[in-house]
């Protein structure tokens, strides 16, 4: 939510257009978000899932802080699709 809040200064920032900013709000997260859950959910299923949670945890924060030097949409984009995964 906060790349939504902050979208003006980010935009500025980094220097992405409004159909980048798009897909980094969307498609680089929804997507990516849908197709690995079913996936991911199987493993938690047949996996020890705490270390699948301390793992996601892990993915989930690394991503997020690499989205705060992201200088660019490629970066920012894959940032984002860690977080999803994550």
């Amino acid at each position: 939510f906060i790349l939504a809040l902050l979208i003006d200064p980010i935009s500025k920032d980094i220097d992405i257009t409004e159909i980048e900013l798009g897909l980094l709000i969307g498609a680089s997260f929804a997507v990516v978000y849908s197709v690995a859950g079913l996936p991911l959910a199987m493993w938690v299923d047949r996996g020890n899932r705490r270390n699948i949670i301390a793992m996601g945890a892990i993915i989930w924060g690394s991503c997020t802080v690499a989205s705060a030097f992201a200088d660019g949409f490629s970066t920012l984009a894959a940032s984002r699709v860690g977080v999803a995964i994550g």
